[in-house]
């Protein structure tokens, strides 16, 4: 994110929220209990809105949804890392910021 967004995490640490003003985002981190593959977890979430972008880079898979409401583009990007989901919101602000956010998440390794 740029330096103009402040924002944290919440007190589990599965809930991020950063905003500049104009923008904001909103990311939550879940993980899978069933033994189950990036492309098993990605289809147990139903599509909602309109899909603008998919994913398949490794073991990663996803996919983007968007909408407007009222003014405000939304745009919905699910990742999946088997076991590992990352669901990222973005209010305002232009699809390609928004899918470049969602683009760029990866899975944090923590020794």
């Amino acid at each position: 994110l740029p330096a103009s967004f402040v924002g944290g995490w919440d007190d589990d640490g599965a809930r991020y929220w950063a905003t500049d003003g104009d923008r904001a985002i909103d990311f939550q981190s879940l993980t899978a209990t069933a033994d189950t593959d990036s492309e098993q977890l990605l289809a147990a979430a139903p599509e909602v809105h309109p899909v603008i972008e998919r994913l398949a880079e490794g073991t990663r898979r996803g996919r983007a949804e968007a909408y407007t409401d009222g003014d405000v583009r939304i745009v919905i990007g699910l990742v999946t890392d088997a076991p590992h989901v990352g669901i990222l919101t973005c209010k305002g602000g232009e699809d390609a910021w928004a899918l470049a956010t969602w683009r760029s998440l990866r899975r944090s390794h923590r020794g």
